[in-house]
């Protein structure tokens, strides 16, 4: 089961970090955790874990210099995030865009996580 990023959620910004699901849209209101369930699921004995989503920012990209950049390409074969699709097959409805990866400085490490 996975129940997005709400169960027991907790939101990560900068060093600030306070227990909320999905942030609502054009706005400064978040939605609750799911508390109540994850304990109920926990008391039943299912276990529990966190997926991290890690959401970038968002900037308008032709604000963006990409000379010197890395290219972190799309996953090749693309695989979706439903099962349903070995079934049914699955052809992307929008153009791939690759990711592009940049430091602070020459420390800042840089990792690239794939399943």
């Amino acid at each position: 089961m996975c129940i997005r990023d709400s169960l027991r959620g907790v939101v990560h910004i900068g060093h600030k970090q306070y227990p909320a699901g999905r942030h609502i849209r054009d706005s400064d209101k978040v939605e609750p955790p799911s508390i109540g369930l994850s304990e109920t699921l926990e008391r039943y004995g299912f276990p529990l874990s966190r997926l991290t989503t890690g959401t970038p920012p968002r900037i308008h990209s032709q604000s963006i210099n990409y000379e010197g950049l890395d290219i972190q390409g799309s996953d090749n074969p693309i695989v979706p995030f439903s099962f349903v699709h070995q079934f049914y097959g699955f052809q992307p409805t929008q153009q791939l865009l690759n990711c592009h990866t940049t430091r602070t400085n020459s420390q800042t490490p840089v990792s690239y996580t794939h399943l």
